[in-house]
Parts: structure tokens; C-alpha cells; sequence
């Protein structure tokens, strides 16, 4: 099975202004948690891509990141490398067995996010 998208992410410095811009646009619900996150509630359908906005200092580091589900993030992010791309953040865990995640960059210098669902015991 090939790979599905499966979130979404904003990266602003000025999340309260992003957040405000995308609620008025799309009719979203934003649910800020704190001055760094915010969760969308775009009220589709359940099986929908979800989404958020996080805070960055770094105006380098704004944008749009789409996540990829995949069933090894060690295997696709060697994949990508072998490919041409490159690993801007390695696997790492998500808080409260939510997952992990990594980030590659395509030969575009895109960043794609890779997500691995938690394993369940």
C-alpha cells in the first residue's frame, strides 16, 4: 500500500494572525493551546486530514507541511536519501504515545513530514 496523507501543519510567526487568517477563510474553528499551537476543527468529515498551526521564531521555517503515513520512518527516510533528498529532523516521538515523526526535504526543497502511528502493544 502506497502512502496516504495524513495531517497537515502551518508554521508561523505570528500564529494568532495565521489562525485568525484560516479561520475566516475556510469557516474553521481554531482552538489555540497556549501562544505556540493551535488545532483546526474545519468540521469535514471524519476520515478527513487534520491539521494545526505551530509557533516558529524562525522566519526561515514558515509554511505548509504535509505528513505521509508511513510504516517505517527509518526505511523512508533512507529511502529519501537515496533518492537525493535529505533528513531535516530525524524519527523522534510524539508526547503521549501519539506516534513519531520525522521531516525529509524533496529535491525541490520541500518539506514532507513522515508519520508512523503508535504501536500498540
Amino acid at each position: 500500500m502506497g502512502s496516504q496523507a495524513c495531517y497537515f501543519q502551518f508554521n508561523s510567526p505570528q500564529l494568532a494572525h495565521q489562525a485568525a487568517f484560516l479561520a475566516e477563510l475556510f469557516d474553521w474553528e481554531i482552538n489555540e493551546q497556549g501562544e505556540d499551537h493551535a488545532f483546526f476543527n474545519h468540521h469535514g468529515s471524519p476520515d478527513a486530514i487534520n491539521g494545526d498551526i505551530e509557533s516558529t521564531s524562525d522566519t526561515n521555517s514558515t509554511g505548509l507541511i504535509l505528513y505521509f503515513e508511513v510504516d517505517d520512518l527509518d526505511v523512508a527516510c533512507a529511502k529519501a536519501e537515496t533518492l537525493g533528498g535529505r533528513i531535516v529532523a530525524a524519527p523522534s516521538a510524539l508526547p503521549n504515545n501519539f506516534g513519531s515523526i520525522a521531516l525529509i526535504s524533496d529535491l525541490d526543497g520541500n518539506t514532507l513530514g513522515l508519520y508512523r502511528r503508535a504501536l500498540t502493544a
